[in-house]
């Protein structure tokens, strides 16, 4: 349990961070390439994640992170910020520009903007997002399979797969595993 908490706060804090500056970046600033850029990243959606499989565990052996933490969470924040991302530029648009103007004409920097007046106002698409993405980042199964091979490592959702496959008892053990293992995604869902 605690892998998997470790994980899927890495995963949101970092995740959240990088797709909401993103999104108030391409809502907001004005670049060459914006366009371009925007849709390049969203493009990124209509890629199963099967394909990115063998890429990404190549990259990771590569990097000579395969099998610790950062070969688990990195892979899974770069392909969880691309509809984060969407979603905050989405919303971002939709806030008045008015209220920009009043705070740069008040002496606010971007980053003074940001954290005043975007964020306070985005409170419901920041829970949105962190439920999608701590679902994402917890019932993440495929990646930490094939990527870990130390159990000390081991997601909680790994770990059911192997309580199931070695229960003597019968399915009582597994089925309160899976229960314990849903109430933090129970209490996010209350919370958000």
């Amino acid at each position: 349990m605690l892998n998997s908490v470790f994980s899927t706060t890495a995963i949101l804090a970092v995740t959240m961070v990088i797709s909401s500056f993103a999104g108030y970046a391409f809502a907001r600033f004005s670049f060459p390439g914006k366009t371009v850029c925007y849709f390049g990243i969203i493009m990124f959606l209509m890629i199963p994640g099967f394909f990115t499989l063998i890429p990404q565990f190549m990259l990771v052996k590569r990097m000579g992170i395969l099998g610790t933490r950062a070969g688990l969470i990195l892979p899974v924040i770069a392909t969880s910020s691309v509809m984060p991302v969407m979603f905050f530029r989405t919303h971002f648009e939709g806030i008045p520009g008015e209220l920009f103007e009043a705070a740069k004409v008040e002496g606010a920097g971007d980053v003074k903007i940001f954290t005043n007046i975007v964020v306070p106002l985005s409170k419901a698409m920041f829970g949105t997002v962190a439920i999608m993405v701590c679902l994402l980042a917890w019932n993440n199964y495929i990646w930490p399979l094939v990527s870990l091979s130390d159990r000390k490592l081991m997601p909680v959702i790994l770990e059911l797969k192997f309580i199931s496959e070695n229960a003597k008892e019968g399915m009582g053990p597994v089925l309160a595993g899976y229960v314990i293992a849903s109430i933090p995604m129970i209490l996010l869902f209350a919370l958000a």
